[in-house]
């Protein structure tokens, strides 16, 4: 596929479909005037990282007539994103911002066109735009050449969830604890836990598979005062009641009789 307009230029030049071992493939064409210039083939990785999670939120209007509000409701990781146009044979051409407050400005996070196509009864969407990872909440989409009330489209982020590699010592089952915001950071750089470590080698390691998920024993009272408070607020408490026993103890050798 090939459209232009404006401008503008639309392509779609990859065709995939499951891997299969030939010797030869065959290209064919009904379009009069369609010129080759080059094919290209694409292996299948043999070590394919986890697949992606995928979320499709619809947005709310933004304080501009073109903008468009998102939130995901959570500081996810996002790798990709897509805009979803609402109608079939539709393009929608916009910049993503992204910020985790709503005091905090807006940050670009990237741009381009996105489509909708129906061809030869079967439906194409552009591809996702890759971003890296962009860990954020609040996502807003800035239209070009249209308003927000005009068909809306829903924005779609990808994402991976986290991956821990480590040594299997002792007797299996393991047990992976989280939720205790108590707890020391002792993860260590996996350079050291995988000799001439090279990018994506993780993934040739043995996948663990995780059991149901269970509640330990219930937060004391100290504990759920330590974990809502933060650390700037028990260090100003420890030197509060400092300064009171310092006060307190000058004034006891004042009153003490000589």
């Amino acid at each position: 596929m090939r459209l232009e307009n404006e401008g503008r230029t639309l392509t779609q030049p990859k065709v995939e479909f499951p891997p299969r071992k030939a010797k030869y493939l065959r290209v064919t064409w009904d379009q009069p005037g369609f010129v080759v210039k080059r094919v290209q083939g694409m292996r299948e990785e043999v070590e394919k990282p986890a697949p992606r999670t995928t979320l499709v939120v619809k947005g709310t209007r933004g304080e501009k007539p073109d903008e468009l509000l998102f939130d995901l409701g959570a500081r996810l990781p996002v790798e990709a994103v897509r805009l979803v146009p609402a109608a079939v044979n539709d393009v929608v051409a916009a910049a993503l911002f992204t910020r985790n407050d709503p005091k905090e400005r807006w940050v670009l996070a990237g741009n381009g066109p996105f489509y909708r196509m129906q061809l030869e009864g079967v439906e194409k969407q552009s591809p996702p735009l890759e971003l890296g990872k962009r860990a954020a909440r609040y996502w807003m989409v800035r239209l070009a050449g249209r308003t927000a009330d005009n068909a809306p489209p829903a924005l779609e982020v990808q994402w991976r969830a986290g991956q821990i590699v480590f040594a299997a010592r002792g007797t299996p089952p393991f047990t992976l604890a989280f939720g205790n915001a108590q707890a020391l950071a002792v993860a260590l750089p996996i350079q050291s836990m995988v000799p001439e470590y090279k990018s994506r080698m993780e993934l040739s390691l043995p996948e663990a598979k995780v059991g149901p998920v269970t509640t330990g024993p219930p937060a004391s009272r100290w504990e759920k005062l330590v974990e809502d408070m933060s650390g700037k607020r028990i260090a100003l408490w420890i030197v509060l009641l400092a300064g009171v026993a310092a006060l307190g103890f000058m004034a006891w050798r004042l009153m003490k009789p000589k």
